[in-house]
This record gives C-alpha cells, sequence and structure tokens, in this order.
C-alpha cells in the first residue's frame, strides 16, 4: 500500500475521531444543562464563579447573607473569567480552581433541586445554600432612566453540612442524606460510618414577600 494511500486514510481516521470526540463532548455539555432544572444561562451552566462570589469570606460575619449579581453580564465577564474553564467532578457539580497548586482555591456547585418560585437549593463544598434566580428589571444608570431586563442571581439562605452525600427537593422540602458528624474526633475522622436522612421544609422560603 502506497505512502499517499496510508496518508489519506490516517487523515480520515483523525477527521473520525475528532467528530466521535466533539460529538461526546456536546452530548455531555446538553446532559449537564439538562440536569441542572433550569439553572442555566442561555442554554449553559452557568459560570461557577458568579456563584462563588456570592459565598462570604472566612472573616466577614456570616448573618450578612443576601447577596445578588447579575447573570447577564457576570457569566463572559473578567471579574468570573477563571470559571469559564470549569470542569465536571465526580458528583456531577461544576468546578473550577483559581490556583492548580492551591486546593483552597477550587469551588464547585451542585443543583440539588428547584422550588416552584425560581428558588434553587445548591450544595457547594460543605455547605447547602438556598438561591433564587430570577428575571429582573434593573435600573443600572440612575441618570438614563432605561431600565434593563436581566437574570438576578440572589443568595437568600445557607447551612453548614458537613458529610454531605446527595440531595434533592421534594414537595417543598429540601432531604439531604449526610454521614453522621461528629464535631470532636480528628478532623479526618469526623464523618462517621452510620448515614442520617434529613428534611427541611422550605415553605417560608417558597412564600417569600
Amino acid at each position: 500500500m502506497g505512502n499517499s494511500v496510508l496518508q489519506g486514510m490516517k487523515r480520515l481516521i483523525t477527521v473520525v475521531l475528532m467528530m466521535v470526540s466533539s460529538g461526546a463532548l456536546a452530548n455531555e455539555a446538553n446532559l449537564l444543562v439538562d440536569a441542572q432544572n433550569g439553572f442555566t444561562y442561555k442554554g449553559k451552566v452557568i459560570n461557577p464563579k458568579c456563584v462563588q462570589l456570592l459565598q462570604p469570606s472566612v472573616s466577614e460575619n456570616t448573618a450578612i447573607i443576601t447577596r445578588s449579581i447579575v447573570i447577564d453580564t457576570c457569566q463572559n465577564s473578567n471579574l468570573a473569567f477563571e470559571g469559564l474553564n470549569y470542569s465536571i467532578n465526580a458528583m456531577g457539580g461544576v468546578e473550577y480552581i483559581e490556583d492548580i497548586n492551591d486546593p483552597h482555591t477550587r469551588f464547585s456547585y451542585q443543583v440539588l433541586g428547584k422550588l416552584s418560585t425560581n428558588v434553587y437549593a445548591l450544595y457547594h463544598l460543605g455547605t447547602v445554600g438556598i438561591y433564587s434566580y430570577e428575571k429582573e428589571s434593573v435600573l443600572f444608570d440612575f441618570t438614563t432612566n432605561e431600565r434593563q431586563s436581566v437574570y438576578i442571581l440572589t443568595k437568600l439562605s445557607e447551612s453548614f453540612m458537613p458529610c454531605f452525600k446527595a440531595g434533592n427537593i421534594a414537595g417543598g422540602y429540601l432531604k439531604i442524606t449526610k454521614s453522621k458528624w461528629d464535631s470532636n474526633a480528628p478532623k479526618a475522622n469526623q464523618c462517621l460510618d452510620s448515614d442520617e436522612a434529613l428534611s427541611f421544609n422550605l415553605s417560608d422560603i417558597l412564600n417569600k414577600p
């Protein structure tokens, strides 16, 4: 078989492999978007950096909880550019890391479910947060008197959830499965072998004013 024929076959195989790879990535992206329960922006997952920007710092008073961010402008902004290079972790969460040499700069969120009023429960690194994600009319510049319709993500509440395993929303309740936690044990052994199931009534958030 001549070299030209072999080279042609190699090129064909390369093209086919690229098409298969692209198709697999596209299917994975579509499956991920479907799993988000509508927690998306223009058909794509929400940039995890935008969600991370709503989290309080370690030194901040956690009682200061309500924060909002405009997803339309955050999604592809310089402020959140690190999150554009996200990956999917073993739990199906959307994850990014700012510094590969520093594991403390890793952040991820996993959509646990959605309430009927565009309120979502997200799990992120030991905490479950409750967020509203709604389209609102915003006056960015008060001198122009021109309002814009944008998507606003607001953090409403959160709770520390150590040893988390899984969670979902059903009938207005947030249901969590986690290992029992012993805060007095050494850090590596705080998550015990036995599990517990927790259920939280979110009706107060569901009926928020």
